[in-house]
């Protein structure tokens, strides 16, 4: 986890756990893993694993989550990154 910041990993987990999913009432956080984050001269970037599939539909918590983020000590403005990978191809197969 990289950060260089007075935030703490808590801080911006706690801000990830208060965005929820309408339709399934989980937590941006409980959706994904929160990878890292790094606050420089005001600009924060938050970066969060997930799945490939997930990726487009956590999209939109991405956005909410950001005013929220901006509310942080420190923070001007804030980026969420999602970082998806497929699963692992079952071994002996081809490339697509």
């Amino acid at each position: 986890m990289v950060h260089s910041s007075p935030l703490h990993h808590d801080d911006v987990a706690r801000v990830l756990d208060s965005v929820r999913d309408a339709q399934t009432g989980h937590s941006l956080l409980a959706l994904s893993k929160l990878d890292g984050f790094r606050l420089e001269e005001g600009r924060l970037s938050v970066a969060l694993a997930v799945s490939k599939e997930q990726a487009a539909t956590l999209a939109p918590l991405c956005n909410e989550a950001k005013p929220a983020l901006e509310k942080l000590p420190g923070v001007q403005t804030a980026t969420v990154i999602l970082t998806a990978h497929r699963a692992p191809s079952a071994p002996g197969a081809a490339p697509s």
